[in-house]
């Protein structure tokens, strides 16, 4: 898929192909296939700034904004995944055939509740035995863009986003937060597909007014509009993002996460 017009000032930037790359990411030959999205040069200063305006012009332009991290122990010489085209693009069409109570449910079995360091029998345990199911939708209250992007133009609105100081501007050609993370060809850890995440993003767009905002090489983010407002309901969202991202088990008990998320207006995962 070709890129379409580009916004008018945006930063030095490329658009950025599939790339052809050996077992350490680095280009043997040139990229493959059309552009799948545009990268800026550069960590952008203003990126939360810049995002939020674009995240306004996705109904003219088509193009869903990001803030992009790379991996971390390259951040003096940032290619990896973006730069370098270290990417795997999927079909869109797959994630509305996703069942995500399936989904998750499957993954609260063998990643959350599996009798090892990281499952039943961890540090943190969790409180549900069996798979709880998908917490009901919260009661929609405001504007999710308007939500996403008073965050992201607050005072270090990439940073507190994306847990990072470097943070690249991306634009992929994309009806949704979900569909940018098929059509950009994110490469999630080996643990998740990339399908799966989309549809679970979807999920929570429609639930919980969440607007997909950071992709890194281990990482995503999602704006959260219409967030749990009681103890109940957030222990059943957290055990989505507990089933979504098994490694917050080690961070805290699921009870703590919970009573974080009745104050949080953006969700952050990472994988080990």
């Amino acid at each position: 898929m070709a890129l379409p017009d580009l916004p008018e000032g945006l930063p030095p930037g490329r658009p950025v192909a599939r790339g052809r790359l050996d077992a350490g990411g680095v280009p043997v030959g040139p990229p493959t296939g059309e552009p799948l999205l545009w990268v800026s040069d550069e960590p952008v200063p203003d990126a939360g700034v810049r995002w939020a305006r674009l995240l306004a012009d996705h109904p003219r332009t088509g193009l869903w904004p990001l803030l992009l991290t790379m991996l971390a122990s390259m951040r003096r010489t940032p290619t990896r995944p973006w730069h370098n085209g270290e990417l795997a693009p999927v079909a869109a069409s797959g994630i509305d055939e996703v069942d995500v109570d399936a989904w998750l449910a499957r993954r609260w079995r063998t990643e959350v509740r599996r009798d090892d360091d990281f499952g039943a029998d961890a540090v943190h345990p969790v409180p549900f035995d069996a798979w709880p199911g998908l917490a009901d939708a919260a009661r929609p209250e405001g504007d999710p863009d308007a939500h996403a992007a008073s965050l992201a133009e607050s005072p270090d609105g990439a940073g507190a986003l994306t847990g990072r100081d470097d943070v690249l501007l991306g634009l992929v050609p994309a009806a949704d937060g979900a569909e940018a993370i098929a059509s950009c060809g994110w490469i999630p850890p080996s643990t998740v597909d990339a399908v799966g995440c989309a549809a679970v993003v979807r999920s929570w767009q429609r639930r919980f007014g969440a607007r997909l905002c950071h992709l890194g090489f281990d990482t995503l983010a999602v704006t959260a509009a219409w967030p749990p407002r009681d103890r109940e309901h957030a222990l059943r969202v957290a055990a989505e993002h507990y089933a979504f991202c098994p490694e917050l088990l080690a961070a805290q008990p699921l009870e703590g996460h919970a009573t974080d998320l009745l104050r949080a207006g953006a969700w952050l995962f990472w994988w080990d």
